[in-house]
């Protein structure tokens, strides 16, 4: 589910030449080093002013992900029945594109899980997305975790990734969000970030610590 279309405001966040040069110079080099040293993680709580059913609605979208998605080139469901869906994704940075298969666990309402494995440059890639009640009297709203975890094939693409993960995990969630204002309007309540506390793992808030799923 990681889709990568190039966004404005990611540009502002870093040396955009520097992370696209990280990213095709990783895709060459395969030292692999032990998992933890090849592993990254995104953890991140928010509520958003949208009901639970249409959030579950827009990240279940797999097929419309080339719309709205960044750097998304291509999202095309194969196969899919009660509980879950298997779609192929082409994406990245020119010249380097990654073509992957997403098999989705769907749990409704509650859970979408996503795990894409045997990646030019990753061994696993899962998504969580945990859909939860949101403020009392306000049915229109949820609280949404969300954890990416993404092992790389090597250390040195994993070192690479140091440069640009978080923006573009984060650049990514912002666009669910903002696909949702699309569909169903203004939010009921402003979105915004719930500090996670009780845990170790990065996010891109270093006060933020990640949920155990």
């Amino acid at each position: 589910m990681l889709c990568l279309r190039r966004q404005p405001g990611l540009h502002h966040h870093g040396n955009w030449r520097m992370i696209t040069s990280c990213i095709q110079q990783a895709s060459f080099l395969s030292f692999p080093g032990s998992a933890a040293a090849r592993r990254k993680q995104f953890t991140e709580r928010r509520i958003m002013g949208f009901g639970i059913e249409q959030m579950f609605d827009v990240v279940q979208d797999v097929g419309r992900y080339q719309d709205f998605l960044p750097w998304c080139h291509s999202s095309v469901v194969t196969s899919k029945g009660k509980g879950y869906l298997k779609g192929d994704l082409v994406v990245g940075i020119p010249p380097f594109v990654e073509s992957y298969t997403s098999n989705v666990t769907l749990v409704r309402p509650q859970i979408i899980k996503a795990e894409s494995t045997r990646g030019k440059l990753f061994n696993e890639l899962i998504f969580i997305w945990k859909f939860s009640p949101g403020l009392k009297g306000k049915p229109q709203s949820c609280i949404i975790d969300y954890n990416v975890t993404l092992e790389f094939r090597s250390t040195i693409a994993s070192q690479a990734a140091n440069v640009f993960f978080n923006q573009v995990v984060r650049a990514m969630t912002e666009a669910f969000y903002n696909e949702a204002k699309r569909r169903y309007g203004p939010e009921s309540v402003p979105s915004r970030k719930i500090e996670i506390v009780g845990s170790n793992c990065s996010s891109d808030d270093s006060s933020e610590g990640p949920r155990k799923f």
